[in-house]
């Protein structure tokens, strides 16, 4: 995500002033310059990032169901959703584990709107339980989806018809694939789906880290 947002500042950039198509031979100065070498140097520290082949701890309580939580996120430049299982120990505790997720780029035309964006990653998050649960040999206790943007949350207790064509649909759907009475809110600085639509460097998103083990 940091590559794709630079990259996305950098054409409009070059772009900026210009007729037509950016000439081939065209270069970067400045600031976007040393970004850019700073996230080459970054992407070389990827190789030391290392993620269990299985989201299903040993020690399972097979007696007790998991429940699976996804969160979901969005910004003025971008949207994404992730997911976690959360298991119940032998000894009792809990723990949750990273099964997936997914991020993309807001549409440049509809660049600033947050709102739109939010709901945009709560509609992943519908689409994405929705092929877990169809793709895992999981049975889940419960679902809870869980955003920080109070103004989507009310969005889906209401009529879906109400709304504007791009709400309303996004709304029916997540309405149908999801319990919208299990949503939960969190405030924006406990959402590890701002990960998704910012970006982290390596050292954010490595073993035992928040990002894989999901918030306390």
């Amino acid at each position: 995500m940091i590559g794709m947002l630079l990259f996305r500042d950098s054409i409009q950039v070059l772009k900026k002033g210009l007729k037509g198509r950016i000439p081939w031979d065209e270069y970067l100065q400045g600031e976007l310059l040393y970004q850019w070498d700073a996230y080459f140097e970054m992407l070389m520290k990827l190789e030391d990032v290392r993620f269990s082949r299985s989201f299903k701890p040993e020690d399972v309580n097979t007696s007790i169901d998991p429940d699976l939580v996804t969160f979901s996120d969005g910004n003025p430049h971008a949207f994404g959703m992730v997911a976690y299982v959360v298991w119940t120990l032998q000894n009792g505790s809990r723990v949750s584990c990273l099964i997936g997720s997914k991020a993309k780029l807001g549409q440049i035309l509809k660049k600033n709107e947050t709102v739109r964006n939010e709901l945009n990653g709560a509609t992943f998050n519908a689409r994405f339980k929705s092929w877990i649960y169809e793709k895992t040999d999981v049975r889940f206790s419960k679902h809870y989806p869980i955003v920080d943007s109070r103004i989507v949350k009310d969005m889906l207790k209401k009529d879906s018809y109400s709304l504007d064509t791009f709400t309303g649909l996004r709304v029916s759907e997540i309405q149908k694939k999801t319990d919208v009475e299990s949503c939960l809110h969190v405030c924006s600085i406990e959402n590890v789906a701002d990960i998704l639509t910012k970006g982290a460097p390596p050292a954010f998103i490595g073993p035992g880290s928040w990002w894989q083990s999901g918030p306390a």
